[in-house]
């Protein structure tokens, strides 16, 4: 974990109030970048108070590193002095410009500033990954709007600070690149896996392997959703390289992986994913033992960020799941999974992770009725309420919306919350979801 860029020195009495602040103004992803301290041990001394705590505070902040950019607030009613402490910030990595007293509101307007400059802020933050997506999208008011109009203005501000809107050429772990080591000696095709989706996420990856991968050496993979077939070009090679952008309930990647298993590959398989979650790289490595496919395919994982949706232990039996079906394994998975990315976070109240499953399930119930003709099962809309396997991700591409990320991300219809009613509109346009197809030539 980084470390805290942020400090602050609140009397113990202040301490809840300031840890709400924070909870409500700070970008979820910078939460770990403000860290807390107080006079609590204040009631420890009986003279010098005010000296002892001082020392017991320098010993806090002494256990972190800091540079010139970190920055302290100090509550001007902490028991502590201040200028004792002021003196030992300025010696040790502090600049004197980022050393401020003050009284609650003061430090409260002066990090609102410096949260909203530095992009750390929820509003601010949120702006900047809604920037990155290049297709159509609300704007970031009126979508949180829409929250206030269903009384529930705190999932919308909670929401959107946990965007997270990912370019797959840009990725932490650079997954898509070739290191000077992995060519040598090797004779390998680097595949993208085309379908009949033209809107797919494949376009960008043959995009990237065609700009970063040897002349020759790019090929397609066909897959047919509706035969259930994947063809490998008939090229001589070492080994198929396949490339994805993410791996999340790993429901495709079984309905490849049992294709194989019926008409298997000239060569050896290594599946390469920008991002994968640990529900679907279970799953997956499942059915590659169950497939009987162990030598023929494997997931490297070496440059992929993984995402954890279990939020609950697995029992040993799970571990593996040997001794279950890949279908089975993957249903008795779902139960571990909870409220997904948010159950994970304890900012989100019970009443909020209410509203988002109930919002989502009639987004849901309409989305598929449009689609199927009929009304989906009870069970069906319960699995897709908080998005698809019941992740209720908040993380896209920018140029693709899983289905795993949230209904009230990608979703239009109307959502009715104690008679009060919204015809709601998605924060992330994809013309292939929408009903209504005048949401892409308003003004957004």
């Amino acid at each position: 974990m980084a470390e805290p860029s942020v400090f602050l020195v609140v009397p113990s009495a202040a301490e809840a109030d300031f840890e709400a602040f924070v909870r409500d103004t700070v970008a979820c992803a910078f939460k770990p970048s403000v860290r807390i301290l107080t006079d609590a041990s204040n009631s420890r001394y009986q003279t010098d108070v005010n000296k002892a705590v001082t020392r017991d505070l320098i010993d806090s902040l002494s256990t972190y590193s800091v540079t010139s950019e970190h920055r302290i607030y100090i509550h001007r009613d902490t028991k502590c002095s201040d200028r004792e402490l002021k003196s030992w910030c300025e010696q040790n990595g502090f600049v004197s410009r980022n050393i401020s007293v003050g009284t609650p509101a003061d430090i409260k307007r002066r990090l609102v500033d410096h949260w909203s400059a530095t992009g750390t802020h929820w509003k601010s933050y949120a702006q900047g990954q809604i920037d990155i997506f290049l297709g159509q999208k609300l704007g970031l008011d009126a979508w949180l709007q829409q929250f206030g109009e269903l009384r529930s203005p705190s999932a919308g501000r909670k929401l959107a600070s946990q965007l997270r809107v990912i370019q797959p050429d840009k990725m932490p772990g650079e997954p898509f690149k070739l290191r000077p080591a992995d060519m040598l000696g090797l004779n390998d095709a680097y595949c993208y896996v085309r379908d009949n989706d033209e809107g797919g996420s494949w376009g960008d990856i043959k995009s990237m392997l065609m700009h970063g991968q040897p002349e020759g050496k790019v090929h397609p993979v066909e897959w047919d959703k509706d035969a259930e077939t994947l063809t490998f070009p008939p090229i001589s090679v070492d080994r198929f390289i396949v490339y994805e952008d993410a791996l999340w309930s790993g429901s495709e990647t079984v309905r490849r992986l049992k294709a194989l298993a019926k008409l298997p590959a000239p060569a050896p398989i290594i599946l390469k994913f920008g991002i994968v979650a640990d529900f679907g790289l279970r799953v997956s490595r499942h059915a590659i033992r169950a497939y009987g496919l162990t030598s023929k395919v494997s997931i490297d994982t070496t440059a992929s960020q993984l995402l954890r949706f279990i939020t609950e232990p697995l029992p040993p039996e799970l571990d593996l799941g040997t001794t279950r079906s890949t279908e089975d394994y993957f249903k008795e998975l779902h139960a571990y999974v909870g409220m997904g990315a948010l159950e994970a976070n304890s900012m989100w109240t019970d009443e909020e992770l209410a509203f988002c499953k109930e919002a989502g399930s009639q987004l849901i119930t309409q989305w598929l009725s449009r689609r199927t003709g009929a009304a989906p099962s009870y069970e069906v809309v319960e699995r897709f309420a908080m998005g698809g396997g019941g992740f209720a991700s908040t993380t896209l591409f920018s140029r693709s919306i899983p289905k795993v990320c949230l209904p009230l991300l990608w979703l239009d219809g109307v959502v009715t919350i104690d008679s009060r009613q919204v015809h709601w509109r998605p924060l992330f346009f994809d013309a292939r979801r929408v009903s209504n197809p005048n949401l892409l030539c308003v003004d957004l």
